[in-house]
């Protein structure tokens, strides 16, 4: 959200972009797969450019549910918490349309 002529989140952009590419490079020491994952959707599609909501999906289905390393009561915490903001919502919407 910059505006014309602020050049810090061009900087911060390019600083980024750099480091999450010198991650994935194969010089480096090898990481996860899901770590992997998780680089190159973050180059395709920052998360200021997408909804908090979707993200979170997202990142519960195809990051989170393949971790090895993963707490199993968190991952259903999560989407048991994704599901009831999406119920409120959904019902907000009903009664709107209303």
């Amino acid at each position: 959200m910059a505006f014309n002529g602020e050049d810090i989140l061009d900087e911060a952009l390019s600083f980024a972009t750099k480091s999450l590419k010198s991650i994935g490079l194969p010089t480096q020491e090898k990481i996860s797969p899901s770590f992997q994952k998780q680089i190159d959707f973050a180059l395709r599609l920052p998360a200021w450019k997408c909804p908090s909501r979707s993200l979170a999906r997202h990142s519960i289905d195809n990051f989170y549910s393949e971790d090895s390393a993963l707490n199993q009561n968190l991952l259903t915490f999560a989407k048991l918490d994704f599901n009831m903001v999406q119920s409120f919502h959904q019902q907000e919407l009903r009664e709107l349309s209303k």
